[in-house]
């Protein structure tokens, strides 16, 4: 693969394809050079799958939960990554959720008190109105502006 990260990547002889086709027949996650309007939580439906096939412009997936089709073209794949996969016929399947579950859930973390911002008299409107003073701010920007 190229060291410059602007070259787009195409295998273009049998060997890097050999190297390629392993992925064949597993589920892994096929990571994107440039992605418009896609989430972490939207990852999943739409870069993990079955790799169906690794052709000479792409490679093919299929969704292992819904079944959908994708098409990746080699231009846009920065990476494919294997995943660990089991299915629900192994049979550790239940333990081996429970504990993914147990490491997915946030953990609680004790958060530090927030100060209260120091803000100087004259940049409030009142003693009793705590709202920064717009004008005085904007005087503070001119005089700026004019050294």
């Amino acid at each position: 693969m190229p060291t410059d990260s602007s070259k787009k990547y195409t295998p273009n002889n049998e060997e890097e394809f050999a190297y390629l086709r392993y992925f064949e027949g597993k589920v892994c996650s096929i990571l994107l050079r440039e992605v418009t309007g896609l989430s972490s939580k939207n990852f999943a439906d739409y870069c993990v799958g079955h790799v169906d096939f690794v052709g000479m412009i792409g490679i093919w997936t299929t969704n292992v939960i819904t079944k959908c089709r994708n098409f990746y073209r080699w231009e846009h794949i920065a990476g494919i990554i294997e995943e660990q996969f089991i299915s629900e016929d192994h049979p550790d399947y239940d333990q081996i959720k429970k504990q993914v579950e147990k490491k997915a859930q946030p953990q609680e973390q004790e958060r530090p008190q927030r100060q209260a911002a120091i803000v100087p008299e004259w940049l409030v409107n009142s003693p009793t109105d705590k709202r920064v003073n717009v004008d005085a701010l904007s005087d503070i920007t001119k005089q700026a502006q004019e050294e």
